[in-house]
């Protein structure tokens, strides 16, 4: 089963419930397309249209508002791009059709938390010769602490690019059949921070 997929699946282990509330009977008003239902999403998903860059900036919004309101909390996806995202919601959402979007959000939330950023971590760029990929200081840490858990890795976790954190990412990368590109990519970690391994 690939990494990607895996990750989509967890999203599907969180059990639905009601969003979190605001007032004393725990409701709040949902605006715009977090009133629609997760099956109008994937409809608009697969269409890949307008409407599903509407429910896509509703996340966004949804995500940047969460950063800005929850104490402690930099950033609740600290390296999940929205295509991530989206294959998550997306497969919550055909598992709960008739669940309210929002809902769906919340749900995204509380997997994420558990690997959101408390505070503020600089840049990194790792690249090849055919993709770069941008990555917070902290998060590239936490990969090279997992990777150094798993035996891959035997060098400082200190958040740097260099070629002791490339050649444990292929090392990772070939013993999970996962494309060896030596970088932080979305599937690698994925794998790496999402999915439970085991040491090899």
């Amino acid at each position: 089963m690939s990494g990607l997929r895996v990750c989509v699946l967890l999203l599907s282990l969180v059990p639905a419930a009601a969003a979190l509330g605001a007032d004393a009977q725990g409701q709040f008003s949902v605006k715009s397309v977090g009133t629609a239902t997760c099956k109008r999403f994937v409809e608009a998903r697969g269409k890949a249209d307008k409407e599903y860059a509407l429910f896509a900036g509703y996340v966004g919004g949804y995500l940047s508002a969460y950063n800005q309101t929850t104490p402690g909390v930099f950033d609740v996806m600290p390296w999940q791009t929205m295509e991530t995202l989206s294959g998550m919601l997306d497969n919550y959402c055909r598992r709960h059709a008739e669940s309210n979007f929002a809902v769906a959000v919340t749900q995204l939330i509380k997997l994420l938390e558990a690997d959101q950023l408390s505070r503020a971590s600089g840049w990194v760029e790792a690249g090849n010769k055919q993709t770069k990929v941008k990555i917070y200081q902290e998060t590239l840490r936490r990969a090279q602490a997992k990777l150094a858990a798993l035996g891959h890795y035997g060098g400082k976790a200190d958040g740097r690019f260099g070629a002791d954190t490339r050649a444990a990412l292929e090392k990772y990368q070939a013993a999970k059949g996962l494309p060896k590109s030596g970088l932080p990519d979305q599937l690698t970690l994925v794998n790496l921070l999402l999915v439970q391994d085991a040491p090899q």
